[in-house]
């Protein structure tokens, strides 16, 4: 715009004498010299606004007051222009425009427990810690299982199986060999001795995992039973079965496994 001014100035003094349009040429080119250009002005704005500091693009926590090298990884040192995103090294500015397209949203901070429903694959498996094995105490044959397959639930003192066993058959013989014996009228150093038997006796029986209430009922009886029944020692689900009817079992062979 303003060498076309000039051109337009000029147009009608190209028609006159050389010596006249040296003197007009030269006062029009120290004019254009001396007069400030758009560009000057641009130059001197940038001057004026030339960062005071660096960083560098990779690492924004690394401030300087001149340029060079990121003493982290080396980069070249880009300028901190201020007013873009002068906050704090974690902060993130962003436009009304730009925040309008990403659909920010915000919301206070609050205390409160956090929690998400994740949705995995895998197996569920029983705590090892809670099975309890069954084992035989004494060697017999299995003439009744009632609990014949994995996952059955039973609950604390329930039968699972009738034994029959020897063993078992001759205990009950001296609990009941006892009883009546501690019934006799002795003299107290023989009623003594039969109450210590009648004590051994109803031990050895819970010692071969009978409960209170089944060693209550042998004393009840005048024989013993051929089979006795086996109890769940716990609630739970069985969860192993290594017993079949029918199966001759020695003394600590694992029959169930309850979780």
């Amino acid at each position: 715009m303003k060498t076309t001014h000039i051109l337009t100035l000029l147009k009608p003094l190209l028609k006159k004498p050389a010596a006249i349009l040296l003197p007009i040429a030269l006062f029009f080119a120290g004019w254009w010299f001396a007069s400030p250009s758009d560009e000057k002005t641009t130059q001197q704005d940038t001057i004026a606004e030339a960062p005071s500091k660096w960083t560098c693009s990779m690492h924004p926590q690394i401030r300087q007051p001149n340029p060079g090298l990121c003493p982290i990884c080396n980069m070249e040192l880009i300028p901190l222009i201020a007013g873009s995103g002068s906050g704090a090294l974690r902060e993130v500015t962003i436009s009304e425009d730009a925040a309008a397209l990403l659909d920010v949203r915000v919301t206070p901070v609050v205390r409160a427990p956090a929690s998400i429903n994740i949705e995995l694959f895998g197996k569920i498996d029983y705590d090892e810690r809670s099975i309890v094995t069954t084992t035989a105490r004494v060697g017999g044959r299995l003439e009744r299982l009632y609990t014949n397959f994995t996952g059955t639930a039973v609950s604390k003192g329930d039968a699972i199986a009738e034994i029959y066993s020897p063993e078992l058959y001759v205990a009950q013989e001296e609990l009941i060999q006892a009883v009546v014996a501690s019934r006799e009228k002795t003299s107290p150093a023989v009623q003594k001795i039969n109450e210590s038997l009648l004590a051994a006796a109803r031990e050895k029986l819970r010692l071969l995992q009978l409960t209170d209430k089944q060693i209550a009922g042998i004393e009840q009886r005048a024989e013993p039973n051929d089979t006795v029944t086996l109890t769940a020692p716990q609630s739970g689900i069985i969860v192993r079965l290594n017993a079949r009817e029918g199966q001759y079992v020695k003394v600590g062979d694992p029959l169930f496994g309850i979780a």
